[in-house]
């Protein structure tokens, strides 16, 4: 199971999951994925008159620098209070990319989007993490 102990869920009127926090880890607080895979480059948008197009032009790119796929099960951005949980069976080959782009489309192998209406990412600076499905830092990266 990837989920173990008590954990808090903030959920939209759609019900999907807007911010999630596991807790508390108590025994492993390690990670197998750390330092394997880690947030490469964000790029937030400067300004927008239409919110819809920015959001799609922000982004989160996620890399995997081992010799083997990954798989991010259970894994999550987080920004603020705001989370994304990966898409079930989400895998980097290795060497490979994934982008997480903060607006709305369908999903690809190489491309999730976190399905905000508006861009998420302040402009002035901030940290984006990846953490494990027990919230560990796997990755994070400021701008």
């Amino acid at each position: 199971s990837y989920f173990m102990g008590d954990a808090a869920y903030l959920l939209d009127r759609s019900t999907a999951i807007r911010s999630y926090f596991q807790y508390p880890c108590v025994l492993d607080c390690s990670d197998a994925l750390r330092g394997i895979v880690r947030i490469q480059t964000v790029q937030p948008i400067q300004s927008s008159n239409k919110p819809q197009i920015a959001a799609n032009q922000e982004y989160v790119v996620i890399v995997n620098t081992s010799s083997s796929p990954v798989l991010l099960d259970g894994y999550h951005l987080r920004y603020r209070v705001s989370t994304y949980l990966f898409i079930p069976n989400t895998r980097i080959a290795p060497g490979g990319r994934l982008t997480v782009r903060m607006g709305q489309g369908t999903p690809k192998r190489r491309t999730q989007y976190w399905g905000r209406a508006r861009p998420l990412l302040t402009n002035g600076g901030g940290v984006i993490s990846l953490r494990s499905p027990t919230n560990v830092l796997v990755s994070e990266k400021q701008w």
